[in-house]
């Protein structure tokens, strides 16, 4: 009885996405000094691209955002296949209708008679805007229904969209109550969002983050994506280094133990670890398990 090969996996793992994002970050300079690595991840990518490809329901082309009608087009498996020395119809081919990803968001307005306004603006990675942070729990914010993620688009009419966030808040600081603010809805606000989706699969962070993260990045997925590897690398780089040096200060620990003969302190609380010492961030903690993990 022949055994079967075990197939092996063509779609690249999370750890050689993050060494591609490494290289690509280091610019041609350090792309020629790991030409072996950068051909061999490229190598991947190939191989996952063509497995991807070779999926069900994988589009076979990509619609460019200035066509206005919807086509309909073979997907990748649309080839002329040969049965029984007969080529197969063209027109037996599964098809597919590609529509516009872009879903076009438009502002809602809400108007603030009076402050505090139960809301935190931050701005998106581009520079180019504020959005809606986070709202205050029964605030006025929160009363008037304003959506965490929401994009600043006006003050009392006057758009300010993409001006950035210097021109924003002084736009925002020249108007008085009431004040009517405009603002174009979040790029992504649950959990079935597609962008939600596609970023959860491919990260493995928890879905709060994940939207958090697109708001951050005004729905770019791709930029988010990026982002997220670029930290997740630096994060073990940091690691690493910190393990180093640890264990060279035990190293050089060990060698004065061998040279002086240890003293005890005449406090025996000092020798005790104080209770801030053993405090944990959370965030942090999680995040290292996070960036350690393959």
């Amino acid at each position: 009885m022949m055994m079967k090969k075990k197939k092996k996996n063509k779609m690249m793992t999370t750890d050689e996405i993050a060494e591609v994002l490494r290289l690509l970050n280091g610019g041609p300079e350090g792309i020629a000094k790991e030409s072996a690595l950068a051909h061999k991840l490229m190598t991947r990518l190939k191989d996952s691209l063509i497995a991807f490809s070779a999926q069900p329901g994988s589009p076979g082309f990509v619609r460019s955002d200035s066509e206005t009608e919807k086509k309909e087009v073979p997907t990748a498996k649309a080839v002329e296949v040969q049965v029984e020395g007969k080529k197969a119809a063209p027109k037996a081919a599964p098809k597919v209708v590609i529509a516009k990803i872009e879903i076009k968001r438009d502002p809602y307005e809400v108007v603030f008679d009076h402050k505090p306004l139960g809301m935190s603006w931050n701005q998106t990675s581009d520079g180019k805007n504020l959005y809606v942070q986070d709202v205050v729990p029964a605030g006025l914010a929160t009363t008037l229904g304003v959506q965490v993620g929401s994009l600043i688009h006006s003050f009392n009419k006057t758009i300010v969209h993409n001006t950035g966030p210097d021109a924003i808040y002084q736009e925002f600081k020249s108007c008085s109550l009431p004040i009517s603010i405009g603002f174009l809805p979040p790029a992504a606000s649950g959990s079935q969002d597609e962008k939600v989706l596609i970023l959860k699969q491919v990260t493995g962070l928890e879905t709060k983050t994940v939207i958090k993260l697109l708001h951050k990045f005004n729905g770019n997925v791709q930029a988010a994506n990026e982002a997220f590897y670029i930290a997740k690398a630096r994060t073990k780089q940091y690691l690493s280094k910190q393990q180093e040096k640890k264990k060279e200060a035990q190293s050089n620990a060990a060698k004065k133990r061998e040279s002086v003969s240890p003293k005890k302190s005449d406090n025996p609380k000092a020798d005790k670890p104080s209770k801030g010492d053993k405090k944990k961030v959370g965030w942090w903690s999680n995040w290292k398990n996070k960036a350690q993990k393959s």
